[in-house]
């Protein structure tokens, strides 16, 4: 195995394990905002209007415009 291959399964191998230990000492709330988050990105369509939304909001300066442009 070359040099790079093998940097890339140490990657992957130690990516799997912090995802492990992450979903270990998940909560409740945060299983239920993953899961949420998930169907928000399950389909093109979501996945399309999430991210626009997203983009536009986070394009605003000022944390109550943005709030006021998320709720419209």
């Amino acid at each position: 195995m070359n040099r790079d291959a093998t940097l890339v399964a140490e990657a992957v191998a130690l990516a799997e394990s912090l995802l492990g230990a992450a979903t270990q000492l998940e909560t409740r709330a945060q299983r239920r905002h993953r899961r949420r988050l998930a169907r928000m990105l399950a389909d093109d369509a979501s996945r399309r209007f999430t991210l626009e939304l997203a983009d536009e909001v986070l394009r605003i300066h000022g944390h109550r415009r943005a709030a006021v442009r998320l709720r419209e």
